[in-house]
């Protein structure tokens, strides 16, 4: 695909980006578990409530912010892949950590593939690839470069994360999914 971006230095393009996303996703994580303590029982459940959204949103939706930013500073597709993925992975580790504290090794490397974890690596998968149709129709309209839209990957991308959130969180609201997780846990440790 011919674009007028410069491709610029690794940190501009994948450090920048993947940092600020990924120091969100720790801030917020700090000052969620210790809001009481900033305001006291006041301003607990507010600031509780702020730093979890704030949470939540760097975690699931973190890739559109990373994707696109990487995207205009000339990333790869595979670097913009990856950057998206870092602070989900990043909070997976720390999950998997956690859980470690009661969980043998093998059952905590399964919970490394719970449902709520899928969906998130699932859902990030959609929205590259549709932020990936997004910057290739910016770039076209700007720069008038023939550049192809919609393409098998991005589409297969999308079509492919619409499934796994039908299966993981729709289909009988989860619950299906759940058991056949639980299923899988039993035959492998029980």
């Amino acid at each position: 695909m011919e674009t007028a971006i410069e491709k610029r230095s690794f940190s501009q393009r994948f450090i920048v980006p993947v940092g600020i996303m990924l120091v969100t996703m720790i801030l917020s994580l700090i000052l969620f578990y210790n809001s009481y303590e900033i305001g006291g029982k006041a301003l607990h459940p507010l600031l509780a409530n702020l730093f979890g959204v704030v949470l939540f949103l760097s975690i699931g939706f973190g890739s559109l912010y990373v994707y696109p930013a990487m995207f205009f500073r000339g990333a790869s597709g595979g670097e913009r892949v990856l950057g998206s993925f870092i602070t989900p992975l990043v909070w997976l580790l720390k999950e998997l950590v956690r859980v470690s504290e009661f969980f043998t090794f093998g059952e905590t490397l399964y919970y490394g593939v719970n449902p709520q974890v899928i969906t998130i690596f699932t859902g990030s998968l959609g929205l590259m690839s549709i932020c990936e149709l997004i910057c290739r129709a910016i770039v076209k309209r700007r720069s008038g470069a023939p550049v192809k839209v919609v393409t098998p990957l991005p589409v297969l991308g999308i079509v492919f994360s619409l499934i796994a959130f039908y299966v993981t969180l729709i289909w009988g609201i989860g619950v299906h999914w759940f058991y056949i997780y639980q299923e899988g846990y039993k035959a492998l440790f029980r």
